[in-house]
């Protein structure tokens, strides 16, 4: 796994701002038609507290992101059940020195809704985990 503790060990961590170092993602989702369902687009920043605690940033407590989907779409209803197209893109921003470990992934999940909720299963493996690895 790539982490930002790797991808900057050749950077002087006092000339970089923290704030200005961030892995921002996309997700998009759609029908297995095509039609458009639902996005997000968002940044993790590498001194946000809400993931790394108070007093920690993205160079001393490496973490793992996850990524979800809600099953809700943009139209603020929840998906059926069906094959959906979901499409991820990611990079790291490292401050001055640009963008790295940029991913896009495409795969085919399936939403299975019941009485109890709704479930998302990758539909190339059901018993695989549905993993991003910045790499």
């Amino acid at each position: 796994d790539t982490t930002y503790s790797q991808a900057l060990s050749q950077l002087k961590y006092d000339s970089v701002g923290l704030a200005q170092i961030y892995v921002q993602y996309e997700l998009q989702v759609f029908t297995n038609l095509g039609g458009f369902v639902a996005s997000e687009t968002a940044k993790i920043r590498c001194n946000d507290a809400s993931v790394y605690g108070v007093g920690h940033n993205c160079l001393d407590t490496q973490r793992n992101y996850f990524i979800s989907w809600n099953i809700v779409s943009k139209d603020h209803r929840w998906a059926g059940t069906g094959a959906y197209i979901a499409k991820l893109s990611t990079y790291a921003k490292l401050a001055q020195f640009g963008k790295h470990a940029k991913l896009h992934k495409t795969q085919m999940w399936g939403v299975h809704r019941s009485k109890k909720g709704a479930t998302i299963v990758p539909a190339t493996d059901p018993n695989a985990p549905i993993d991003i690895n910045l790499e």
